[in-house]
C-alpha cells in the first residue's frame, strides 16, 4: 500500500509538473500573441476609418495596414492597461469581426456610438486616451538603441529631413519629419527645436517627458555635469555654456570604446535633423565621447530616465 501510495504520488508530482509548463509555456505565448506596442505603427488620422461590413473589410482609400495595427494595438494596449472589458486581437491589419467587437466595447466604455467603426471619432477618443496616462518604460529597464530606432523609424526621422510641420499642419501636434525647411515652421514640444526633438523622441520611448527647469521628475534624473561619470543609451545630453545657450540630443548608440551617436535636431535655421557621430554644434563643437566634452568643458547636464 505504502508504495503504491509512492507511485501514486510520484506519477501526479510529474504530471503538475508537466501541467505547470504547459501553462507557463501557453501564457506566454498568448501574451506574445497580442501586442500592445502601438508606437511601432502608424497613427491613423482623422479621415481614415475600418470596419467591418458583415462579410469584409472597409477602409478609406488612405487608411494603410500599418494604421489598421495601430487600432489594434492600441486595444490591446487598453485592455492590458485601461480595463477595457473585451477580447485580445491578432495584430494582423485585417479588420474582421472580432476586431468590430473590440472596438464596440472601446466606443461603449467611453460614451460613442456603438457602430464598431473605427473613424474618426474613435481614433481622436483613443489617442485622447493613449495621451492620458502612458504606461512608461519598467523601473529599472534598460533602453535600448531598437526602442529609440523605431521611434525615429515611426516619425521618418532621418538625416537630411526637416522637424518642422507640414503646410496646413501645427506646430504642436504634426511630429512627423518632413522636407519644409525654417525656424518659422518648428515644433513646440516642452520647448523647441533641439531639446523639444530630444525630448519628444525620448517620450515617445519611455511614456514621460521631463522639463529642463524641473528637476528629478517623471522618471527621469538630473545628473550635474561632474557628477556624470559615463553616458548611456537613451540620454539627453546638453551641451554648451548654460541652459539657454546650448544644444542636445539622444544617445543613440555606444560603442566599447565610449563613443556615441546621436538622434539629434539642429535648431535656430532649418531644424535639420542629424543620426549619427557626435553631438555637433557650430558653437561648442563636434564631441562623441563623454572625455571629450568634459576635456572641452561643454558638458552642462545629463538627464537619464530611471523608471
Amino acid at each position: 500500500m505504502k508504495k503504491f501510495s509512492k507511485k501514486f504520488a510520484s506519477v501526479m508530482l510529474a504530471l503538475i509538473t508537466v501541467f505547470t509548463a504547459f501553462a507557463a509555456t501557453s501564457t506566454t505565448a498568448l501574451a506574445a500573441s497580442y501586442p500592445t506596442n502601438y508606437s511601432s505603427y502608424s497613427a491613423p488620422s482623422s479621415s481614415d476609418y475600418a470596419y467591418w461590413n458583415g462579410s469584409k473589410m472597409v477602409k478609406a482609400s488612405g487608411t494603410t495596414k500599418s494604421e489598421i495595427k495601430w487600432m489594434q494595438c492600441a486595444l490591446n494596449y487598453c485592455i492590458k492597461y485601461k480595463g477595457l472589458k473585451a477580447s485580445y486581437l491578432s495584430v494582423d491589419g485585417s479588420f474582421g469581426p472580432a476586431t468590430k467587437k473590440t472596438t464596440t466595447a472601446f466606443q461603449k466604455k467611453y460614451g460613442l456610438s456603438q457602430d464598431g467603426s473605427f473613424g474618426s471619432k474613435t481614433i481622436s477618443k483613443m489617442k485622447s486616451v493613449l495621451a492620458s496616462n502612458p504606461t512608461p518604460t519598467p523601473s529599472g529597464s534598460k533602453i535600448t538603441t531598437s526602442q529609440i530606432q523605431s521611434v525615429l523609424n515611426k516619425y521618418g526621422y532621418e538625416t537630411g529631413k526637416y522637424w518642422t510641420y507640414k503646410s496646413g499642419g501645427s506646430a504642436t501636434n504634426s511630429y512627423v519629419a518632413t522636407t519644409r525647411k525654417g525656424r518659422q515652421y518648428s515644433y513646440k514640444y516642452n520647448g523647441v527645436e533641439c531639446y523639444g526633438f530630444a525630448n519628444f523622441v525620448m517620450h515617445e520611448v519611455t511614456g514621460t517627458s521631463v522639463n529642463p527647469n524641473n528637476g528629478n521628475k517623471n522618471g527621469w534624473k538630473y545628473i550635474k555635469a561632474n557628477e556624470v561619470t559615463e553616458l548611456k543609451v537613451g540620454d539627453i545630453v546638453r551641451i554648451g555654456k548654460s541652459n539657454s545657450n546650448g544644444h542636445s540630443g539622444v544617445v543613440l548608440t555606444i560603442d566599447n570604446k565610449g563613443n556615441c551617436t546621436f538622434a539629434q535636431c539642429f535648431g535656430g535655421v532649418d531644424n535639420k535633423i542629424s543620426i549619427g557621430k557626435g553631438l555637433a554644434s557650430s558653437s561648442f563643437g563636434t564631441h562623441s565621447t563623454l572625455k571629450s566634452m568634459k576635456n572641452s568643458g561643454v558638458l552642462l547636464y545629463v538627464y537619464r530616465y530611471v523608471g
